[in-house]
């Protein structure tokens, strides 16, 4: 299956980074599924749970509001 990085940026700390499979975030407008290949999209993400699915195993993050990006298979989502 193919793979994206995935970062969360917490003012604190790397929050998670590594190649996920899918991803699941909360944003303002609702929820988003990114996939690797994913179109390039930036949202603004409100508090709620992302989930990272991982080597077959599914991750869960309760976060704040902050801002989300995906481009070139790459994705970042910086909590305030």
């Amino acid at each position: 299956m193919n793979t994206f990085v995935f970062k969360i940026i917490t003012p604190r700390e790397v929050l998670y980074q590594g190649n996920c499979e899918s991803a699941v975030i909360n944003a303002s407008d609702g929820l988003y599924g990114i996939m690797a290949g994913h179109l390039p999209m930036t949202a603004v993400t409100v508090p709620g749970e992302v989930k990272i699915k991982e080597n077959g195993n599914t991750k869960s993050f309760e976060l704040g509001n902050g801002v989300f990006h995906f481009e070139n298979n790459e994705a970042t989502l910086i909590i305030k």
